[in-house]
């Protein structure tokens, strides 16, 4: 994991490790963050590729990139 990782990537990365992947609705209910918060630390980890986006619209979810 990159040095530049902040607790709630870290967080994130790790829930995925153990569940195969992440809806963003789960990221808001793990961190207990608004959903604004969620979609831009979804968007930042997916600019930093430690993440990767699947599917689209209300099917989209985050797994770690192949």
């Amino acid at each position: 994991m990159p040095s530049d990782c902040n607790d709630q990537e870290r967080t994130v990365v790790e829930y995925i490790l153990e569940q195969g992947s992440i809806k963003s609705k789960e990221v808001g209910n793990l961190l207990n963050i608004k959903e604004s918060r969620t979609r831009e630390l979804l968007r930042i980890m997916v600019d930093k590729s430690l993440v990767a986006k699947e599917g689209k619209g209300r099917s989209t979810y985050y797994t770690l990139p192949k």
